[in-house]
C-alpha cells in the first residue's frame, strides 16, 4: 500500500478504515486509525460546517408526553439572531472541545465512528445574548458564556413553536442555541383616570425569573427596575415602560395604552352567610367575586372554625365599581372568645369564668379555685362553636414549697350558733366572705363554711375544708357521740351534756 504525506481522503463516501504501516527501516509494524468518513450534513445534503445562516433560538420546554424538548421561538426572535461565522463566533474541532476565541477552527464536522468520538463545536453566547437582551431573554449558556456541543452527545429534540418536529438535525450538530426567558408580561390597556401599578395589574401579568428559573421579588429595587416608574393616566395616550433585571442586564419594554373612559358603574351586591357556614356569592353583570385572587361563584363552605375568608368584588372590563361601596367582605365561622389569665395567690389558683373558654389541667376541665400541691400548667381551649384569634394560651403556676402546711379545724355548732375556730394560716368563709368568731343561724336555714389557706400556707392535702350547718328551732340537736362513759344516750339530759 502506498501512502502519501499528507494523507488525502479519496472522497466523502469512504468509510472508516484501519491500515498498517512500518517505519523506514522496516521494524515492528504499528496499527493506526484514520477517520475516513462522511461529514455531518444539513437538511439539504450540504456539509453542515461551515454554517453561515442564523442561529436557531430555542427555549427548554416539554412535549405532550412530558419529555424535554428545545422549542423554537417565534419569528420575531429568530429575526434578531446573529449569523454564524466559523472562526469568529463559533469554532469546530474534531479532536477536543475548542476554546472560546480559538485561533483555529476546522472546516468540516465529523460524526462518531467505532474508533473516534464525534466532533466538537463551541458557540460564543455573547452576540446571542446581546441580540435578545432587550426582549426579556438571556443566553442559557455555561458560566464562561459558551455553548459546548459534541456530535451525538446529549442531543435534544428540536420542535417548532407549534410542537411539530423541526427540520434541523437533532444530533447536536444543528446550529441551535438555548435561551431562557427572564422577563414575561403583556401590553395592557387601562381606562383613563385609573391608577396603574405594573406589579399588581393582573392583565400585565408581569414576572421576572432569576438564573435558576425562580420568581424574583418585583419590589426588590436592587434587582428589578422600572423606567419610568409611573405612568400618567390622567389623559388618554400611549406610554412605554421598560422593566429591567439588573443581574442579567436584561430588559423588556411594554406598551401601556390609556384609553378614554367609557365604562359602566356598578354597585356590587354583598355576599351573605347561610346557616352560619356557607357564604353565598351573588351573580350580577359586570362584577366578579374573588378569594385570594381567584374567582369564586356559587357558595363557599367555611370548613375551619375561626378562619377568616375575605371576598372581594372586582369590576369586569368595561365596568367600574361604585366608589361608595366597600369591595371586600369578611366571613368567619363561629364566635370569637378571648381567654383571661388565671390568678395565683400563694398556693391558690383562681380560674376565671370566661364566655366561650374552658380551662384545663392535664386535659381535664377545671373551675373555681385550685389548691396547689405541685406545679401545674393551665391551658385555655375554646368551647364548641367558639374560636381564639390567636393560638390557645397556657400558663404555668408554681407550687410554693416554702408554705407551711396547716390543718383547718372544724367549726362547731350549739343550737343556732356556729363558732369559727382561730387557726393560724387559715381563713373561714361563708358565701365567699371571710368570717370569724360566732355566727347566728336563722331558724330553718343552712349555712356552708369553707376553709382557705392564707398566703404562705397550704392546707393539708385531702383534709376537710367544707362544713354544713342547719338550725331548726323545734328540733333539738341530736348528739351521736358518747363523750362520757357514765352518761349514756338513754339518760334524760344526754343531749344537753353532749
Amino acid at each position: 500500500m502506498t501512502l502519501t504525506v499528507p494523507l488525502t481522503v479519496p472522497g466523502d463516501s469512504v468509510a472508516t478504515n484501519s491500515f498498517t504501516y512500518a517505519d523506514s527501516v522496516g521494524t515492528t509494524p504499528v496499527t493506526s486509525y484514520a477517520r475516513f468518513t462522511v461529514p455531518e450534513k444539513d437538511p439539504n445534503g450540504k456539509n453542515l460546517i461551515p454554517y453561515t445562516g442564523k442561529y436557531l433560538a430555542t427555549v427548554a420546554d416539554k412535549d405532550a408526553d412530558g419529555k424535554p424538548v428545545q422549542k423554537a421561538l417565534p419569528d420575531s426572535i429568530q429575526a434578531l439572531m446573529p449569523a454564524a461565522d466559523n472562526g469568529v463566533n463559533y469554532w469546530v474541532s474534531n479532536v477536543a472541545q475548542p476554546a472560546l476565541k480559538s485561533p483555529t477552527s476546522e472546516t468540516v464536522l465529523y460524526p462518531a465512528s467505532a474508533q473516534q468520538a464525534g466532533g466538537f463545536t463551541t458557540i460564543d453566547a455573547a452576540p446571542i445574548a446581546d441580540a435578545v437582551k432587550a426582549l426579556g431573554y438571556a443566553a442559557n449558556a455555561d458560566a464562561k458564556g459558551a455553548y459546548n456541543r459534541q456530535v451525538g452527545v446529549n442531543a435534544p429534540t428540536l420542535v417548532n413553536a407549534d410542537g411539530s418536529a423541526h427540520q434541523a438535525s437533532a444530533d447536536n450538530t444543528a446550529p441551535w442555541v438555548g435561551l431562557r426567558q427572564v422577563i414575561s408580561g403583556n401590553d395592557v390597556t387601562i381606562p383613563v383616570g385609573t391608577g396603574f401599578d405594573p406589579v399588581a395589574n393582573p392583565d400585565m401579568a408581569l414576572k421576572v425569573f432569576d438564573q435558576n428559573g425562580a420568581l424574583v421579588d418585583l419590589f426588590d429595587k436592587s434587582l428589578v427596575t422600572f423606567s419610568p416608574e409611573t405612568i400618567n393616566t390622567t389623559t388618554p395616550g400611549t406610554h412605554q415602560m421598560t422593566v429591567g433585571y439588573t443581574p442579567d442586564g436584561v430588559t423588556r419594554t411594554f406598551t401601556i395604552t390609556v384609553a378614554p373612559k367609557d365604562v359602566i358603574t356598578v354597585k356590587p351586591e354583598p355576599p351573605h352567610l347561610r346557616d352560619g357556614r356557607w357564604v353565598v356569592i351573588p351573580e350580577m353583570e359586570g362584577v366578579e367575586y374573588q378569594v385570594d385572587g381567584e374567582t369564586v361563584t356559587g357558595e363557599i363552605h367555611l370548613t375551619t372554625l375561626g378562619e377568616l375568608v375575605e371576598v372581594t368584588a372586582v369590576a369586569k372590563p368595561g365596568y367600574q365599581l361604585d366608589p361608595t361601596t366597600g369591595p371586600t367582605w369578611g366571613f368567619t365561622w363561629g364566635l370569637p372568645a378571648t381567654p383571661e389569665k388565671p390568678t395565683q395567690s400563694g398556693n391558690t389558683v383562681t380560674i376565671p369564668d370566661t364566655t366561650g373558654v374552658d380551662y384545663q389541667v392535664d386535659g381535664k376541665t377545671v373551675t373555681g379555685e385550685l389548691t396547689l400541691t405541685k406545679d401545674i400548667t393551665v391551658t385555655a381551649v375554646p368551647k364548641s362553636d367558639y374560636y381564639f384569634t390567636e393560638d390557645p394560651p397556657s400558663w404555668d403556676f408554681t407550687f410554693q414549697a416554702s408554705d407551711k402546711v396547716v390543718t383547718a379545724t372544724a367549726p362547731t355548732q350549739k343550737d343556732n350558733v356556729v363558732t369559727i375556730p382561730t387557726v393560724t394560716g387559715v381563713d373561714y368563709l361563708v358565701d365567699g366572705k371571710v368570717v370569724t368568731g360566732t355566727l347566728t343561724i336563722p331558724d330553718g336555714t343552712t349555712i356552708v363554711v369553707t376553709a382557705r389557706a392564707q398566703d404562705g400556707y397550704v392546707i393539708t392535702e385531702g383534709a376537710t375544708t367544707r362544713w354544713t350547718f342547719t338550725y331548726n328551732k323545734d328540733v333539738p340537736p341530736v348528739c351521736d357521740t358518747q363523750y362520757f362513759t357514765d352518761v349514756t344516750p338513754n339518760m334524760q339530759f344526754f343531749n344537753d351534756i353532749c
